[in-house]
């Protein structure tokens, strides 16, 4: 995980906002499901982060 935050923050001034969301979180930001889809996304993070904290 560690290395696609690096990755995702190295394309940061290179792409847009809707190419970065597409290429590192296989989200588009255009679909009417994408505020579902992150929510979802920070919750499985949220868990793996308690589950390696326990």
């Amino acid at each position: 995980m560690e290395d696609d935050c690096i990755a995702l923050l190295q394309e940061l001034g290179r792409m847009t906002v809707e190419d970065l969301a597409l290429k590192h979180l296989d989200a588009c930001l255009t679909k009417p499901d994408f505020p579902e889809k992150a929510i979802q996304l920070c919750v499985n993070v949220v868990d793996e982060f308690m589950q390696l904290t326990k």
